[in-house]
């Protein structure tokens, strides 16, 4: 066995890795990568290698284990003839998923040669004691056999899941989704599709977004009936420091992508996964039932903080307050404390953020971006143009001022519902002065669309440059449809570098804009100079909430605010 493990934690190295594409240009590819995750459980993985034999014949591949528990296995007297490298990926601040796991395996990989496929697989998965071929060996001439099939997996005689469960008599079926236990794909699959998205903290969900990616393009899901596995399952499980119990887990994940889902595909998301589903698929909605599974875990809105005795009361209003209130209890998680027709919205409710840690946030920013800015900048009879506007809440602060008009650009379906129920239902102007149109700030068609309506007096960026990949770009664009100011505020570091964003919380970036630069101070401000426009900074004192701690902290400048005015 030739086995090094790397003690540096990979997480405080994934950000500066360089996009899985950029390592997938070479067309020779060759060999087969299987990357194993574990926490603290080396001796499941040891289990596993031990039966390696009975996974190839012809395709020896090479192994990278993931240690994502805080010591590194003892690997040294596993007896196999495979290269293994382990990876010590343990990070202090708090375990970030498997998915985020296997991400770190696949670019250490590829970092040492350019693999032709890869075995994205669990530790606590058995093959030696099912009489079947070599599985890599299937799995590899499977997909060569079969181009319209993206990712495959073997399947459980023992499961409980009706579809992952062994169908006698079957070599293989086209199914929604494959379990995220034994995934396997080609890297070309991975250059043209995706991989296991690292915004899912938990297992859940990933591998049915990478499904739909798939199945969007034309190619399908597979299991293989030919090729069997035992799951251990619940071997970690609330067993190993900082793994929750399985109840736990099951009930966290599936709040989690019951979120994730609502805000990356909006409200109706199963209809339009369902909806993309080849004829042969074997599975009938299953989106659908997946969906009701995961909100039946997510508690909605305001009226769940209230008292039996107030929501009867609430009950008992007029039916149309009783149908703002659903509409609203719909549409959560909302970023603002706002009010609806006088109906309060708690911000945060049904999301991993605080309710306490959103007000915060908001109270501390509408120091600059209202009290500060209102000082530099007379917003009477002006048109704004809010870009990433979520549901324009700095707008309407404007318009309560005297702002004429507005058009928000947000590229998330629930947060321009939010806002068109927000805005229809308060007076800040007049119906037909206000409009929000669904696009990608970086795409040049969203573009085109915006500069039909140009100019605005005012433009708002306040939260997206810092997620995006190139912010100058989306400057120039700025400047070329704004008349007399830009109004930005956005996360700046030291140095700029190109990272990739993994998100996972409510209300991040669009999944379109994960690959981002953050600027700096002095590249943004001199940028806007260079465009023709002079630097105002908006700051304000005070103690800055917990909700602005870290890379949001104003007092620390690692967030900015300018108000840039033509010159």
């Amino acid at each position: 066995m030739n086995s090094q493990a790397h003690e540096n934690s990979y997480f405080d190295k994934f950000n500066e890795f360089k996009p899985i594409n950029s390592f997938l240009k070479d067309t020779s590819c060759e060999g087969v990568a299987v990357i194993i995750v574990s926490v603290n459980r080396s001796d499941l993985v040891c289990r596993q290698l031990e039966e390696s034999n009975v996974w190839f014949d012809k395709y020896k591949p090479d192994v990278y284990v993931v240690e994502m528990g805080e010591e590194v296995g003892d690997y040294s007297s596993l007896k196999t003839n495979l290269n293994i490298d382990v990876i010590h990926a343990f990070e202090k601040n708090g375990f970030r998923g498997k998915c985020y796991g296997h991400n770190v395996g696949l670019r250490h990989a590829l970092l040492k040669k350019n693999y032709k496929y890869v075995w994205s697989l669990m530790n606590d998965v058995l093959f030696s004691e099912y009489e079947q071929p070599p599985i890599i060996d299937y799995m590899v001439d499977f997909l060569e056999r079969n181009q319209d099939v993206a990712f495959i997996s073997p399947t459980e005689p023992d499961s409980t899941s009706h579809h992952g469960k062994t169908k006698p008599n079957s070599e293989y079926r086209f199914v929604h989704n494959c379990d995220y236990l034994a995934l396997f794909m080609s890297t070309n699959t991975i250059k043209n599709i995706g991989y296991l998205n690292p915004s899912f903290l938990y297992s859940w969900g990933a591998s049915p977004e990478l499904s739909y990616l798939g199945y969007k393009k034309g190619k399908k899901t597979a299991y293989i009936d030919k090729l069997k596995m035992r799951h251990l399952g619940g071997s970690t499980y609330g067993k190993v420091k900082g793994v929750p119990s399985r109840k736990s887990y099951q009930a966290e994940a599936a709040k989690f992508c019951s979120l994730y889902f609502r805000e990356n595909y909006g409200v109706n998301w199963d209809r339009e996964f369902d909806s993309v589903l080849s004829s042969d698929c074997e599975n009938k909605k299953p989106f659908e039932k997946a969906r009701k599974f995961w909100d039946s875990h997510l508690v909605y809105g305001p009226t769940k903080s209230l008292s039996f005795k107030e929501r009867i009361k609430r009950y008992f209003w007029d039916k149309n307050k009783r149908e703002l209130v659903s509409r609203i209890e719909s549409l959560s998680p909302w970023y603002y404390p706002v009010k609806i027709k006088g109906l309060p919205v708690i911000p945060g409710q049904g999301s991993i953020q605080g309710t306490d840690s959103l007000n915060g946030r908001i109270e501390y920013r509408t120091r600059i971006l209202v009290d500060e800015f209102l000082k530099h900048y007379n917003v009477r009879g002006k048109s704004i143009l809010d870009i990433a506007s979520n549901i324009s809440y700095w707008a309407s602060k404007y318009c309560e001022q005297g702002a004429s008009s507005v058009l928000g650009v947000e590229g998330r379906v629930d947060y321009i519902q939010q806002a068109n129920l927000y805005w229809s239902n308060n007076s800040f102007v007049e119906q037909g002065k206000f409009s929000f149109m669904k696009g990608n700030v970086c795409s040049s068609k969203t573009w085109d669309k915006i500069n039909r309506q140009k100019p605005f007096d005012l433009v708002i960026c306040c939260g997206i440059l810092y997620h995006i990949p190139d912010y100058k770009q989306l400057l120039n664009e700025i400047e070329g449809v704004t008349k007399d100011a830009v109004l930005i505020d956005t996360r700046v570091e030291a140095e700029e570098r190109f990272v990739q964003e993994p998100g996972g919380y409510s209300f991040d970036a669009i999944r379109d804009t994960s690959y981002k630069t953050v600027p700096t101070e002095d590249n943004l401000t001199k940028h806007m100079r260079e465009l023709g426009f002079k630097a105002i900074k908006l700051e304000t004192s005070g103690e800055v909430p917990v909700g602005l701690k870290g890379a949001d902290d104003y007092s620390l400048n690692n967030r900015v605010c300018y108000l840039f005015l033509r010159k």
